[in-house]
């Protein structure tokens, strides 16, 4: 009877040692299981998150580069070359110096000036070479204003009046760009049209003649956004001869008449 029961303790001791290892067991299995879901789930949870990371980025990398193209071009940073064209307000100073013989034999200077406003309109081209500018330009004026006043000192008495009219300019650039700042010089030559009303013999003689002339300047530029521009120049026509004068006035001992011309203008345009 004794070892029946120590047998079924024994039994019973050993039924429960198998019950308790395949708990133990079936619990290690429980948290490898879940251990490996919670890694997957970990897993998934960074694949997600770098893939929203990446969305992200990508979104605002595109509307990065869609503000920068939507925002114009700054071009006001550095000068750009290219056609332009223009309207120009001109100060003229026109100055006619003579001479005159007196009945002594001396010569006498005569000058005269006078004050003219001439609107113009331009149109050129520029080729910017890194900071270097080349370019030419073409530029109609039409100049409004006092005359110069042709006088005998001798008798006092005025022998005509000359108008510049309409003239063409046409010349050539050379500058440097600093930044969107054109420091720029200019030769070129001076087409006008004169009008002479002659005073002779108590009769009015009118005549129209073209003379040209060379003309030297310089001026600066500020260009700005959108490529409008601004800018002043200061230009000089010296020596134009007007031929045939001293034929006119021949009683009254004039020599041939020159003008110099010294403008100074201001104005503005575009550049396409």
């Amino acid at each position: 009877m004794f070892n029946i029961n120590k047998l079924v303790l024994c039994f019973c001791i050993f039924n429960l040692y198998c019950n308790c290892t395949s708990a133990n067991d079936d619990i290690d299995d429980i948290n490898e299981d879940v251990e490996q879901e919670d890694l997957d789930e970990i897993d998934d949870d960074a694949e997600t998150d770098d893939s929203e990371t990446t969305d992200t980025t990508t979104k605002e990398s595109d509307s990065e580069k869609k503000d920068d193209s939507s925002k114009p071009e700054n071009k006001n940073s550095n000068a750009v070359g290219g056609f332009y064209s223009g309207f120009d307000v001109k100060y003229v100073k026109p100055k006619l110096t003579a001479s005159e013989t007196k009945s002594d034999n001396k010569v006498e200077d005569y000058d005269t000036k006078s004050n003219l406003i001439s609107p113009s309109m331009t149109l050129g081209y520029d080729f910017l070479l890194d900071k270097l500018i080349l370019g030419g330009e073409c530029n109609v004026a039409f100049n409004f204003g006092s005359s110069l006043d042709y006088k005998d000192k001798v008798y006092n008495q005025e022998i005509a009046k000359i108008d510049k009219g309409i003239n063409f300019i046409g010349a050539l650039k050379i500058g440097v760009a600093l930044g969107s700042v054109v420091v720029y010089g200019k030769i070129g030559g001076d087409l006008s049209k004169w009008n002479y009303n002659w005073k002779l013999d108590n009769k009015n003689d009118n005549e129209k003649k073209y003379k040209a002339g060379l003309l030297y300047g310089g001026g600066i530029e500020k260009q700005f956004r959108n490529n409008f521009y601004l800018r002043t120049e200061f230009s000089y026509s010296p020596n134009i001869k007007h031929d045939g004068t001293k034929q006119k006035v021949k009683d009254c001992k004039m020599s041939d008449i020159k003008t110099n011309n010294y403008q100074i203008s201001i104005g503005g345009g575009y550049r396409f």
